[in-house]
């Protein structure tokens, strides 16, 4: 009887890749070089055909972030906007519906038969009322998971990428991004000497590795792994043998608006020999920052089951509020200022700072604080906490506040940066 158990629990560790000792981190990045893929800073031919920049950068924010990022894009995909930008930079919550656009068309197998991804309201709202933090937590029970967490360096985030897996990329990688689509930026924080890192071609081959083999679900988690809820992402650099890893948490360390992705594209296109995009730039900054309300102080426990015995909301909030600094000073440098940011959704700013005569751009920040805190549809949404859950009318209202956003900059200006690329589009 003894041995038949000792078989059985050998068995379940080799079926779950468990084996002790040795590396079984689920999905490593492989050692490149590998091809060219739809995440690159690269101008290429289709970005320069128009002369024309259009970048859109989405926030984090958990669910409160997926959902008006994905409200966002489907508004701007009615006015024709979405067919004209060139790259998605994203962050954190954001990332989830900038990498679910960027799949669009994607087959995968269920057991009912093979289905594509499409990028429409319905399956939107209904991949992204998702309960992502309870699928995470029921799977903590799975006995593989137990098994691979108790005895191996299996990390309770790596749990995470098969949550994003089985409910919204399907074992997608790198390889699978939609060509026809803008190119798409993943940006993380390569932690120790704080910097940022994104999932790009350049950012790969700079570690000696494939990235057309990397699963999204991988690089989404990295965005969103936030300091002390996740153990941070380990990547191989496969080109340095003294500090051979490095290990990655959420992107709002470093930028929490993905905005400074885009910058850095812009700046490097001004490296070329000549400028690609004399007919204009425009960045569009989809921000899910929340405008705080004193619901807490309705309440005299520090908890709410079930919400707080899973996360801690508290600690949610707390970093809300310390990154409303950070995102001031991005902001700024777009040409906000200090009293403006929460009042207008436009602004103008040199590609290079400190260059009055480098090229100028455009600056369309729809913002969730944009949204009175007065209303009924405001207050709806201070009560939206970051957290990877959303609740029918939560949606709803961040729904319903990615249209009026989107109609009032639309209306006062915005559809006025676009009409110079239409005319030219029509030409062609």
């Amino acid at each position: 009887m003894r041995n038949l158990i000792v078989i059985v629990c050998l068995a379940s560790l080799w079926g779950t890749r468990a084996i002790l000792p040795g590396n079984w981190h689920p999905y490593p990045n492989e050692m490149g070089p590998g091809k060219a893929t739809q995440a690159s800073f690269q101008v290429g031919d289709a970005e320069r055909r128009d002369e024309m920049f259009v970048g859109i950068a989405l926030s984090g924010g958990g669910s409160r972030a997926a959902n008006f990022g994905a409200a966002v894009l489907l508004e701007l995909r009615k006015l024709g906007v979405l067919d004209d930008v060139d790259f998605l930079s994203s962050v954190s919550g954001g990332t989830l519906p900038a990498a679910y656009f960027s799949l669009e068309g994607y087959e995968y197998f269920t057991l009912t038969g093979f289905r594509k991804i499409t990028f429409t309201e319905d399956e939107l709202k209904d991949r992204f009322m998702t309960n992502f933090q309870m699928r995470y937590v029921g799977r903590w029970f799975f006995p593989w998971n137990i098994l691979r967490y108790w005895l191996t360096n299996f990390t309770r985030t790596e749990i995470m990428y098969d949550v994003f897996d089985a409910n919204l990329f399907h074992g997608a990688t790198f390889a699978d991004l939609n060509q026809k689509h803008p190119k798409l930026l993943i940006s993380a924080s390569e932690m120790g000497d704080p910097k940022q890192f994104v999932f790009a071609d350049e950012s790969f081959q700079r570690i000696g590795s494939d990235l057309s083999t990397y699963r999204l679900s991988v690089a989404v988690t990295a965005s969103a792994a936030v300091p002390g809820f996740y153990h941070t992402v380990a990547l191989q650099d496969h080109h340095n043998q003294h500090a051979p890893y490095l290990h990655l948490s959420d992107a709002a360390v470093m930028d929490n608006l993905g905005l400074l992705t885009l910058l850095e594209v812009l700046q490097r296109s001004l490296q070329q020999k000549t400028y690609a995009f004399p007919r204009g730039c425009v960045l569009i900054s989809i921000d899910a920052t929340p405008n705080f309300s004193d619901w807490d102080d309705e309440r005299d426990d520090n908890r709410v089951f079930p919400d707080d015995y899973i996360i801690d909301r508290n600690a949610s909030t707390a970093v809300d509020f310390i990154l409303l600094h950070q995102r001031k000073e991005t902001l700024q440098k777009l040409g906000m200022s200090h009293e403006t940011i929460d009042v207008t959704a436009f602004s103008e700013f040199h590609i290079l700072p400190d260059s009055p005569n480098s090229p100028t751009c455009h600056f369309w920040h729809i913002a969730l604080r944009h949204i009175p805190k007065t209303g009924d549809l405001g207050k709806a949404l201070t009560r939206i906490p970051t957290e990877l859950n959303i609740r029918r009318q939560q949606q709803e209202a961040l729904f319903q506040a990615a249209g009026q956003l989107v109609l009032q900059g639309w209306q006062k200006g915005a559809s006025d940066w676009f009409l110079q690329r239409t005319k030219s589009k029509g030409n062609e």
